[in-house]
């Protein structure tokens, strides 16, 4: 039994030091597979322009898990997480409050968002859903089409209706600092 516990003790020793003398190689914050880089967390400040339906100018802020590639240094080859956005919509000469809450997710070059949308003029509110789908250039050039469906009745009576989206953003990560 003693032999057997000591034994025991002994692979474990042995099992741990091999798997220090491995990990030493890898940054706290990203392991790697080979050439593959496994997801970490970024921001991703963004510039949007929306037109449509209504129109709006907005700045986001996104938390996003992303994955990028050492061999072709491809930035970013999926990301995905929530967001957060704010601005100024306008419609037929009037500007109302935009406020977004959202989560999207690209792959390659193909992907989406979904947002809720809340637009008031301080004196009315009105809520949206919009699903969106669209290109994205690693990232840093996104287009997309979204469809606005109201979700309550308001005096502001904007439509429901199609939305074109141009993003222009950057990423911020532990690698950049």
């Amino acid at each position: 039994m003693g032999y057997l516990i000591l034994f025991s003790l002994q692979a474990k020793a042995q099992t741990a030091s091999v798997s220090d003398r491995y990990s030493m190689h890898l940054p706290s914050n990203q392991q790697s597979i080979g050439k593959i880089d496994v997801p970490y967390f970024a921001i991703l400040p963004k510039f949007k322009y929306e037109f449509g339906s209504v129109s709006s100018v907005n700045l986001g802020l996104s938390w996003i898990d992303f994955g990028g590639d050492d061999v072709v240094q491809a930035p970013v080859w999926y990301y995905h997480g929530p967001f957060v956005e704010t601005g100024v919509s306008f419609k037929d000469k009037r500007n109302y409050m935009v406020n977004k809450l959202g989560y999207e997710g690209f792959f390659l070059i193909f992907g989406g968002r979904m947002n809720l949308i809340h637009q008031t003029d301080f004196s009315a509110h009105q809520f949206s859903l919009r699903p969106e789908i669209g290109l994205s250039l690693f990232s840093v050039l996104t287009i997309t089409y979204g469809y606005n469906v109201n979700v309550n009745k308001s005096n502001l009576g904007l439509p429901n209706g199609s939305i074109f989206s141009l993003n222009i953003a950057y990423f911020f990560s532990k690698e950049d600092e």
